[in-house]
């Protein structure tokens, strides 16, 4: 898999110029708090060629799902839809692709079509966006149509991974149970003229640490294990993103 790898020399340079990106607002606002079945994770709007498509984590469903009824938190209420739910042929390409009359009159989106995830360059910066804990941003209702602005939160590319027999790219980041689903974001740096942004890939999660302490209960020795987070990100390419589009035919 190709990488862009940056010589020393160049780091100093390229540092003091990311150090001055922030993420555009455009991208909050295609960013939903997205319930099913009393779970909540982040889903966001896709456009490909010409038709909208609503992205999310396929973990929130049953894998023999296919006509749903979903959730959008409105920031007062959490709003009934429905749609068709999509998976990519290997369910552990966590992504799932909905097909919803939620997102007819999206006006902001993120450009399914700008994939550059193969090529962003090892130990850069990008962002990721959701609603942890269902956590969001308050006093901007405004801003989003009258939904909840999500959180944001920085992550840098570490590398391909296999985990459990599939390879997600990780990030050092430290997420959190909500964010699953949401979009990780890269600005291009090699695009001088625009403000070109792509979309690196669908959280899937953090990569759990099991941790032991050892002690005593009364006169007997014990032993306990418990699960922390490792700050490792595991995230699910978005190349899946289009493989599931044009597998299932849902572009003509």
């Amino acid at each position: 898999m190709k990488r862009v790898l940056a010589l020393a020399i160049f780091m100093t340079g390229f540092l003091s110029t990311q150090s001055q990106i922030f993420l555009p607002s455009i991208y909050l606002e295609t960013t939903f708090n997205i319930q099913y079945d009393g779970d909540i994770a982040t889903a966001f709007t896709g456009l490909y060629k010409d038709s909208f498509y609503l992205i999310t984590a396929n973990h929130l469903f049953k894998k023999t799902d296919r006509n749903i009824n979903f959730k959008i938190f409105s920031g007062k209420d959490w709003i009934k839809q429905s749609g068709k739910v999509y998976f990519y042929k290997d369910t552990m390409a966590d992504i799932a692709v909905i097909v919803t009359h939620f997102t007819d009159n999206s006006k902001l989106y993120v450009n399914l079509e700008m994939d550059d995830s193969q090529n962003t360059p090892f130990g850069d910066t990008g962002f990721f966006i959701g609603f942890p804990y269902g956590f969001y941003t308050e006093g901007n209702s405004s801003i989003n149509s009258g939904y909840p602005l999500p959180l944001v939160k920085k992550a840098s590319f570490s590398g391909v991974v296999m985990i459990q027999g599939f390879k997600y790219d990780v990030y050092d980041g430290f997420n959190n149970p909500g964010f699953s689903g949401g979009p990780m974001m890269f600005k291009d740096y090699r695009e001088t003229v625009h403000n070109k942004w792509y979309l690196a890939g669908v959280v899937k999660g953090y990569y759990p640490q099991t941790n032991s302490v050892s002690g005593k209960i009364g006169k007997q020795k014990a032993t306990f294990k418990y699960k922390e987070n490792s700050g490792i990100v595991a995230v699910t390419p978005s190349r899946y993103i289009t493989s599931i589009i044009k597998d299932h035919g849902l572009h003509p």
